[in-house]
This record gives structure tokens, C-alpha cells and sequence, in this order.
């Protein structure tokens, strides 16, 4: 195998894993943020639980999308390896 192909393949490997380790900060930043913003909102208006219940699931929707792009992503760079 030449040694283009071995640096090629190297690289690709560690942009996977770059992707998986940004799909998870923003997992878990979205999980704060949702906690952070349920907090705020709370102590502000108590009448405003709906838009609470409604931002929080978006937060947990876009967290569950990157964790599981993130577990793709790796378990695509241990099958290109």
C-alpha cells in the first residue's frame, strides 16, 4: 500500500472522530442550554410552562439527532479502519 493512501486514510480517520467529539459538545451544550433556559423562564413567568415544555423538546431533539450522528460517524471511521 502506498503511503498516500496510508496518510489518506489516517486523516479521514481523525476528521471521523473531530465530527463525532463536535456532535457530542453540541449535545451536550444543548442539554444545558435547555436546563439553563427552563430556569430562567421559570423564575421570570410562571405562566409561560408551555413554551418551556416546547423549547426544551427542541433542545432535546437537536441532542439526540447529534448524538446519533456522532455514533454513526464513529462507527463509520472503525469500519474505514
Amino acid at each position: 500500500m502506498s503511503e498516500w493512501k496510508i496518510k489518506f486514510a489516517f486523516s479521514v480517520r481523525q476528521g471521523m472522530f473531530k465530527l463525532a467529539y463536535f456532535g457530542i459538545n453540541l449535545a451536550l451544550l444543548g442539554l444545558l442550554a435547555s436546563i439553563f433556559t427552563m430556569i430562567v423562564l421559570s423564575t421570570r413567568s410562571p405562566n409561560s410552562f408551555q413554551f418551556i415544555k416546547a423549547h426544551i423538546r427542541a433542545h432535546n431533539f437537536l441532542s439526540v439527532y447529534s448524538i446519533t450522528y456522532s455514533s454513526f460517524v464513529s462507527l463509520y471511521s472503525y469500519v474505514l479502519h
